[in-house]
């Protein structure tokens, strides 16, 4: 009999040179997307991208519209690491290319979490870690969370380390690599910490008692520091990060002014999402394929997990707590609100975080037969496709994205340096080629990109960062126009909104730019009032 050319044991050097040269092969495939076009069409990407054009500029002298308007925060904030890291690539690169070699990084370091986390209870699930190639290109991306997803990535590293130390992998370096992991996931977003230190805890609790129950059933033998050190140590390293968590956000006092949003998703939504894959879900309903063939690999290799514990006459052991952590992430997707708010800030997009979560967790769980050589080669040819499919979809419909992307943009030469911008679209979801946008609103930071065509240029409405971003408003500024204000209109519907305005106040605006569906004008000079007044 034939031994299967992927073994499941740790395999010789050739086969590890040969896997490592497929997964190669598949990452460069994965990065095509971003790579061959000029523009990433995700929801607030120009907006992280327009912050962190921001932040370098602040400290230039010679930015005084910006720096009249916005200023930085020096504190140690959360949510803000992807800007950082953007603004030190602008000064190697340009703009649209440190765009690019983010996203790069992010689903690097997305791909290698998952094959870590996957890989930390043995190598007989690495077939099913392709599909994580496919949650690469996920919702929380697209619309724009690059700090969730690098926080995410960080705390699949962090159960990783959890989980090889639960056994007999316990060693002081680890520790510190795991709380050094952990810090850095609180200071990239604090949600997916929030949600799985908690789960961390009661895993780890629960090891504390069993630990302390395996000593009294051998008679007190063991040394109680022996025997604790490492449940123990495990369960110290969490509650620095939860502790920064809490002063972060001001917990007790916040939660006083919360307002919960809970009727943006139904059950039927929520169940439509479920069914679909909602993670793999953006601009057309080809995503649909994907999704369902997604869901179809998965269940499969739900069943087949339950067939390869029956053979082997397994019961429950330490990785079906991975197994507990996605059931409560799903029960969560369906429970939590989609989002809450306070003054000065809000948070959405519950739902489809939990979702996600569930599905990485899940995929760490999951295991192959050991002596099914044909079904193994069936899942690797199954998850190869449906990523195929995947990035094939993905490069079919940022083609036209872009196209409409640099249509949009054709004004930008008459923004000058040293001006303000603002701009207003009526349909956020509306696309020349595929209609209505059902889950994604890829151009509604698109003026970013205008105030990122000359120095010093400010957009005041629509800019979507509050007091705790890297780069925000001044707090108890009013703004007012300069001379060389700028008014963008876009889509065919607010063209007509428009033309009206215009044509009642002829007086005040200067046609500068005009097509179908964009409009492009300068206010003209009332009086010279400063931007920032502060007297009242």
């Amino acid at each position: 009999m034939l031994k299967p050319k992927w073994p499941d044991w740790l395999p010789p050097a050739t086969h590890r040179t040969r896997l490592a040269g497929f997964l190669g092969a598949l990452f460069v495939l994965l990065l095509l997307p971003i790579w061959c076009f000029d523009y990433f069409p995700s929801q607030d990407g120009p907006v992280h991208l327009y912050s962190a054009w921001l932040f370098k500029h602040l400290a230039d002298p010679d930015w005084t519209v910006v720096q009249s308007v916005f200023t930085a925060s020096y504190r140690i904030p959360t949510n803000w690491m992807a800007q950082f890291a953007l603004s030190l690539l602008l000064n190697i690169t340009d703009v649209l290319t440190a765009h690019k070699l983010l996203l790069t990084g992010l689903l690097g370091l997305f791909v290698t979490s998952v094959w870590y986390f996957g890989r930390s209870f043995g190598h007989s699930n690495w077939r099913y870690l392709i599909l994580g190639f496919v949650l690469a290109y996920n919702y929380p991306l697209m619309v724009g969370f690059y700090n969730f997803l690098l926080a995410t990535s960080l705390m699949l590293f962090v159960l990783g380390l959890w989980f090889r130390m639960a056994g007999n992998g316990f060693r002081i370096s680890r520790m510190a690599l795991m709380l050094s992991v952990l810090l850095a996931a609180t200071v990239a977003h604090p949600f997916p910490v929030a949600l799985l230190c908690p789960l961390m805890i009661l895993q780890g609790t629960a090891d504390l008692a069993l630990a302390l129950w395996t000593r009294r059933q051998a008679g007190n033998t063991t040394p109680l520091k022996t025997a604790l050190a490492s449940p123990a140590l495990r369960l110290l390293c969490l509650l620095l990060p939860l502790t920064l968590v809490v002063f972060q956000f001001n917990l007790f006092s916040w939660l006083d002014n919360l307002t919960l949003h809970r009727v943006a998703y139904p059950l039927k939504t929520q169940l439509y999402y479920l069914f679909l894959n909602g993670s793999l879900l953006f601009i057309s309903d080809l995503h649909s394929a994907v999704g369902l063939l997604f869901n179809a690999l998965l269940l499969g290799g739900v069943l087949l997990t339950i067939l390869a514990r029956v053979e082997r006459r397994q019961g429950i052991y330490q990785k079906d707590w991975i197994l507990a952590f996605a059931l409560i992430m799903f029960a969560a997707f369906f429970m939590v609100p989609f989002g809450f708010s306070r003054p000065g800030m809000a948070f959405s997009y519950i739902n489809q975080r939990c979702h996600l979560l569930a599905l990485l967790l899940l995929l760490g769980w999951l295991e192959c037969p050991a002596q099914r050589a044909t079904m193994k080669q069936a899942l690797l040819a199954a998850g190869t496709a449906c990523l195929l499919l995947y990035v094939g979809v993905l490069t079919h419909e940022f083609y036209y994205l872009n196209h409409e992307i640099r249509h949009y943009l054709k004004a930008v030469r008459f923004i000058p340096p040293h001006s303000t911008l603002r701009g207003q679209m009526v349909d956020f979801f509306s696309s020349n080629h595929f209609g209505q946008i059902k889950y994604l609103a890829p151009y509604t930071h698109l003026f970013s990109y205008y105030a990122m065509a000359a120095p010093d240029v400010a957009k005041l409405h629509d800019f979507g960062l509050g007091p705790r971003d890297v780069v925000h408003v001044k707090p108890g500024v009013k703004l007012r126009q300069l001379e060389n204000d700028r008014i963008i209109f876009m889509g065919a519907r607010q063209n007509r909104f428009a033309r009206r305005l215009v044509a009642n106040d002829e007086r005040h605006y200067t046609r500068l730019f005009e097509l179908e569906d964009l409009l492009v004008f300068a206010r003209k000079p009332r009086a010279h009032a400063p931007l920032a007044d502060q007297s009242k």
